[in-house]
C-alpha cells in the first residue's frame, strides 16, 4: 500500500503546481459550488481541503478534457498495470466507523455498497470515535484497504435517515446517482453549518 500512498501524493504534488494554477482554480469554483462555500476560518477547513484535493485527483474532469486528473498522470507515467488498476477503481462511499476488531486492524462499515473490511496499516490523519459516518474514498489493493486523507464527517443524528437512502440508491447499481447523492452529503454538511438552528433532520431531507 505504501507504494500506492506514493503515487497519489505524488500525483497530488504535479498537478497542484504552478502550471496548473488555471486548472486548480477551476476545480475549486466546481467543487465549492457543489459542497458549499469555504472559508478560511471554518473549524473544517483542513479536513475540506482534503476533500477537495482526492475530489481533485479523482473525480474532476476540466471543460476541455476527457479524463480524470488521475487519469492522466497514469498515462503520462509508467505505473504498475495491477496498481493503475487498483488507484482507478477507488470506493466513493459512505462509511461507518465500527471500531478496532482484535488483530485485524480498524473495522468499517461502507453503508452504501452493504459490505465490511479492515484497515490493516496505520492511519493517523483518522480521528474518529466507533459509530461515526462520513463520505471517503477507498482504495483496495491485494486484500488490503486504504483510506484516503479527505473525509467528511456527518452527524450521528441522521444516520438513520442516512442508511435508509443508502439502501434505496443501492437498488439502482447506477454509479452517477450514487455519485450525486455522496456530493450532496458534502453540500448539506456545508448547509447545516449555516442552518444549524434547524437541526440536522431538517436539513438531510431526501426526495421520495
Amino acid at each position: 500500500m505504501d507504494k500506492i500512498v506514493q503515487i497519489v501524493q505524488h500525483a497530488l504534488s504535479e498537478y497542484t503546481g504552478p502550471e496548473f494554477t488555471e486548472l486548480m482554480l477551476e476545480a475549486k469554483h466546481k467543487f465549492f459550488t457543489l459542497t458549499g462555500k469555504l472559508n478560511d476560518d471554518d473549524n473544517d477547513y483542513e479536513n475540506r481541503m482534503s476533500s477537495f484535493n482526492d475530489w481533485y485527483l479523482f473525480h474532476f474532469i476540466a471543460q476541455r478534457e476527457t479524463r480524470t486528473v488521475i487519469k492522466q498522470y497514469m498515462l503520462n507515467n509508467r505505473i504498475d498495470e495491477k496498481v493503475a488498476h487498483a488507484i482507478l477503481g477507488f470506493n466513493y462511499s459512505l462509511f461507518e466507523f465500527v471500531g478496532r476488531k482484535n488483530k485485524k486492524g480498524l473495522c468499517f462499515k461502507d453503508l452504501l455498497h452493504n459490505n465490511k473490511f479492515f484497515l490493516y496499516r496505520d492511519h493517523d490523519h483518522l480521528s474518529l470515535l466507533p459509530g461515526d459516518v462520513f463520505v471517503g474514498r477507498t482504495i483496495s489493493f491485494e486484500n488490503q484497504y486504504l483510506m484516503l486523507d479527505g473525509i467528511c464527517l456527518l452527524a450521528n443524528s441522521v444516520k438513520k435517515i442516512l442508511k435508509k437512502e443508502c439502501d434505496i440508491v443501492r437498488k439502482y447499481d447506477d454509479k452517477k446517482m450514487e455519485y450525486d447523492f455522496l456530493i450532496k452529503l458534502e453540500f448539506l454538511k456545508s448547509k447545516l453549518k449555516r442552518y444549524n438552528h434547524l437541526g440536522a433532520d431538517k436539513i438531510f431531507v431526501f426526495s421520495p
